[in-house]
């Protein structure tokens, strides 16, 4: 079974791919077969900010229901954070604004499950400092630890 991270990487590839039958269609002349390269392109980008759209919409949801704070909701949560692209700044909002809703607006850091699941996901991700800097803030130091010990070996 083909993994999230593993999926996205496919499609980078295939964004690659049809960008070069863009580029070739142009320079051949067949502008038809280019403007549906154009259209394949603008679908495949927009892909990823409405996927952003609508991982917002389902934190309002929470936030307007006044949810619980639950560890399946956190890890749905994460899930969503995972698939989205960890250079896009839709990311950063959303985790944001996912840390805040699992305060019940207390203005406190974030659930420390919340902080967890996220660490473990940037560490899968190899982004140490982010990860390093949500185990802090998580109940789970122990693995913190473990996880520096096992990087150096």
């Amino acid at each position: 079974m083909m993994s999230e991270q593993d999926a996205l990487k496919r499609n980078r590839g295939g964004v690659q791919r049809v960008e070069g039958k863009l580029c070739a269609s142009v320079e051949r002349g067949d502008y038809y077969e280019a403007h549906q390269m154009y259209q394949t392109l603008f679908f495949s980008y927009n892909q990823q900010n409405s996927a952003a759209d609508l991982s917002m919409l389902v934190l309002e949801a929470l936030e307007k229901s006044e949810a619980d704070v639950e560890e399946d909701v956190l890890e749905q949560l994460v899930k969503l954070f995972s698939m989205m692209d960890p250079n896009s700044p839709e990311r950063v909002a959303f985790v944001s604004r996912a840390l805040k809703w699992s305060t019940g607006g207390s203005g406190k850091l974030g659930h420390p499950k919340l902080h967890q699941l996220l660490a473990v996901t940037l560490w899968k991700e190899q982004n140490y400092s982010e990860s390093r800097y949500h185990f802090l803030r998580s109940d789970a130091g122990g693995v913190l630890g473990r996880s520096r010990f096992s990087q150096r070996s």
